[in-house]
């Protein structure tokens, strides 16, 4: 067990921290949704954003393969939403303003 543990971290060090990682982002990211939105959200809405994060880092935390899979799908969204060029190119855009959609 020890030698294992000695090449599995030769191999791949900072997957020491990529729990911690996981839980930070999942954090931080909440935060921001909630103190942006909250007031287009309704009581439940930001109950069920308040309730997953204890999922989605438990998720995380215990199954490495959905760290990566977060990241990626969390990076698309943000290209998807934030990227003006990208938006030009699709055939319908839609924008949400002051929770109305234009």
């Amino acid at each position: 067990m020890i030698a294992s543990s000695r090449l599995y971290l030769q191999l791949a060090p900072w997957t020491i921290f990529a729990p911690g990682i996981c839980l930070a982002l999942v954090v931080l990211g909440t935060a921001y949704a909630f103190q942006r939105y909250r007031g287009s959200m309704d009581g439940y809405e930001q109950a069920i954003l308040v309730g997953s994060v204890p999922v989605l880092v438990a998720l995380g935390w215990f199954w490495g393969p959905l760290r990566g899979l977060g990241l990626g799908v969390g990076a698309a969204a943000l290209v998807a939403t934030h990227n003006e060029r990208l938006a030009a190119k699709m055939d319908r855009v839609v924008r949400l303003h002051e929770g109305v959609l234009a």
